[in-house]
């Protein structure tokens, strides 16, 4: 079920990034959002992949990890109210990393 634009504003206002944005500024990107579900298990997106855009974790859990030199090595778990993906997309490279749904998400 979608989630109303009430709500995205309330959730905005619990990610660090979007403090001190005013409510116009606020609604406006509640609008632009995407919302996507990911089953446990599932790729989010895969290291050297296109950054096209960034996530906002409204509930569940990811993992990221980078393969190294034939390793896989565990970087980071988000958790309900972080964001991930956002370097890649702001320095127009490609990803450093995968991440990967541990939880529905």
């Amino acid at each position: 079920m979608p989630i109303e634009i009430p709500e995205k504003i309330a959730f905005l206002k619990k990610i660090h990034l979007f403090q001190g944005l005013e409510e116009d500024e606020l609604q406006a990107i509640a609008e632009k959002l995407t919302e996507a579900d990911y089953p446990a298990g599932s790729v989010i997106f895969e290291q050297n992949s296109k950054a096209e855009s960034f996530c906002l974790l409204y509930g569940g859990r990811v993992s990221i990890t980078r393969k190294q030199e034939g390793k896989i090595v565990q970087l980071a778990t988000f958790v309900k109210n972080d964001y991930f993906g956002e370097l890649a997309l702001i320095s127009k490279r490609h990803r450093s990393a995968t991440a990967t749904a541990v939880a529905d998400t």
